[in-house]
């Protein structure tokens, strides 16, 4: 892997180069004569899929990559030219610091993560800023930018350090170093797991944080021999139930919070309680959408999550209910695919965290495909990238 010879970022000026750039929709490929020009609404579209020229929004930066470099030094250089713009634009109360310190994730981080985040496209559960911020504590994620311009996250699982690559991978001197520091490389996508296999790393399939995916049409149907049961639990909730559904609007936020305390209460596994709450109090903030059930007049259950992928995606972060309703989480299940647009075509009901009950109960739904995470640790063997 060749160093990072140039990036750059300007302002207000059309200056082009004959360099060689990653081109528009493209994460894996790079051609000459395409430079990245972006305003700040479109920041990053260019590094990862479609979106307006400089011609639709005026010049405001340009970032890339002389020949020689591959895809993802490309992309990384182009992130941190579209990050440090995106600094200056928004003005924010805390910068993301250098590498080796490691700084606390806030809420002014949103302004500059949710742009960049949001241009992913490969539906990482994990990898929105609602992810990420609300399990902060849980994860210990903390954040720091590479001298190289990669921004990267550092967390800790019951103790192991682990660190996260969401937009793009280090050079290959800073990707040794981070593997001094931290036992492994989580969340890693296919892509990247391709990278670092070749590269000579050991790679091995997380299936337990695997993101089991569905078609927003069979949920929303649940039609078909291998989904009755579904079907049954819904009709018997219906039959025996006067419920309402509304959408989880700011001022049905109490209501769902009152939701979340009955399963508080009555539940044995809390890992997601807190976070689950923060998603509550800042679910306009982190364009979350989510509907609210009430039986019999009372709050019954809630579920909250929010679209990725241009809207072709919708990521089901939470789904509570009080206990003692049998059947109504089948019928949030297939009542919030239902009230979700038709560009919306996949469901995404994140992962079973290797849990056999859970995973069964995934399982049953018929998934289509999973978006498969892997973790990456460092060989015993040379590597080269």
């Amino acid at each position: 892997m060749v160093g990072a010879r140039a990036w750059h970022v300007q302002r207000g000026t059309d200056t082009r180069h004959e360099n060689w750039v990653l081109p528009r929709g493209s994460c894996g490929s790079i051609r000459p004569n395409r430079p990245i020009f972006r305003s700040a609404s479109t920041v990053g579209r260019d590094v990862v899929g479609g979106g307006p020229t400089i011609g639709e929004h005026g010049p405001w930066a340009v970032a890339w990559a002389r020949e020689g470099n591959t895809p993802s030094q490309a992309t990384g250089i182009a992130f941190s030219a579209m990050v440090a713009g995106l600094c200056c634009y928004t003005s924010c109360r805390t910068m993301i610091g250098t590498y080796p310190d490691l700084t606390e994730l806030t809420l002014a981080d949103h302004a500059i993560l949710d742009p960049l985040l949001r241009q992913l496209r490969e539906g990482v559960s994990e990898l929105t800023f609602a992810g990420i911020y609300c399990f902060r504590e849980p994860h210990g994620y903390r954040i720091a930018r590479l001298p190289d311009g990669t921004i990267f996250l550092a967390g800790s699982d019951k103790g192991v350090p682990f660190f996260v690559c969401p937009f793009a991978l280090p050079s290959a001197d800073w990707l040794a170093q981070l593997f001094t520091r931290f036992s492994s490389l989580k969340l890693a996508t296919e892509a990247q797991a391709d990278q670092l296999r070749a590269a000579g790393y050991q790679v091995d399939e997380d299936r337990d944080n695997f993101d089991y995916i569905y078609r927003r049409e069979d949920l929303a149907a649940l039609a078909g021999r291998a989904l009755q049961k579904k079907r049954n639990l819904v009709n018997f909730f219906v039959k025996r139930s006067t419920y309402q559904a509304h959408p989880l609007t700011p001022d049905r936020v109490a209501d769902a919070l009152a939701v979340l305390e009955a399963w508080r209460d009555s539940s044995s596994d809390l890992t997601d309680y807190a976070p689950a709450r923060e998603a509550l109090l800042h679910a306009t903030e982190f364009s979350l959408q989510g509907q609210i059930y009430y039986v019999e007049g009372a709050p019954a259950g809630y579920t909250l999550g929010e679209t990725v992928i241009d809207g072709t995606m919708l990521v089901v972060h939470y789904e509570k209910t009080i206990p003692n309703m049998k059947g109504l989480s089948q019928v949030i299940n297939m009542d919030f695919v239902r009230a979700q647009p038709a560009t919306c075509t996949l469901i995404n009901r994140e992962q079973d965290l290797g849990d056999p009950g859970l995973r069964q109960a995934k399982l049953t739904y018929r998934p289509c495909a999973f978006v498969k995470k892997y973790r990456v640790r460092r060989a015993t063997d040379n590597v080269e990238v």
